[in-house]
């Protein structure tokens, strides 16, 4: 902006000022100013006109101060209660990743039990009666074991592909969370 004189009068005193600021803002804080001055010195008359500008600039500056403190607060808990909302997330992500991580320990003890039926299935004479499906003969046992093999791979790939997921999830939370302790703490 331009900058410009303004006059402005604070306790009967003209002062002219030089602002790039709006002239209505400006005239109404000077209004403020000498409204706080007169106050002052109306409760106590014998103070100087100095005294008086003091105790004014005293009081201003420490609302000032005060509702800048406010302010903070509010932010301060705004930012404390979006950590915890942050905190509780990745908590449920961490359990949600033990979670799948079971699964896919499950499902490899499956598949590796699977694996030692088919195994045990193509040593020795007729071992694939021992596993045979009721109502099934041998070579359809052997076709549904390795249906459920593949079966179980694909579960245990799908449950990895989860997990990743998952874990990427969790670490970009993460991150997250530290950037904005890290922002909150640089404030």
């Amino acid at each position: 902006m331009i900058q410009r004189k303004l006059k402005i009068v604070i306790d009967g005193n003209t002062y002219t000022v030089n602002t790039d600021e709006d002239e209505l803002k400006v005239t109404r804080t000077a209004e403020r100013v000498d409204e706080r001055i007169r106050t002052i010195r109306k409760k106590a008359p014998g103070l100087t006109a100095t005294m008086g500008a003091v105790l004014a600039a005293l009081q201003i500056a420490h609302e000032q101060a005060h509702q800048k403190a406010e302010d903070h607060t509010g932010v301060l808990e705004t930012l404390q209660e979006t950590v915890r909302h942050q905190r509780v997330e990745i908590d449920g992500l961490r359990n949600h990743t033990g979670e799948l991580k079971a699964q896919i320990a499950a499902l490899r003890e499956e598949n590796a039990r699977q694996e030692q039926q088919i195994q045990e299935a193509s040593e020795g004479e007729s071992p694939l009666e021992q596993l045979a499906f009721d109502g099934l003969d041998e070579a359809d046992s052997v076709k549904r074991l390795e249906d459920l093999l593949e079966e179980a791979n694909e579960k245990i790939f799908y449950l990895q592909r989860k997990m990743t997921d998952k874990e990427e999830e969790l670490q970009a939370a993460k991150t997250e969370l530290e950037n904005f302790i890290n922002e909150f703490e640089n404030r």
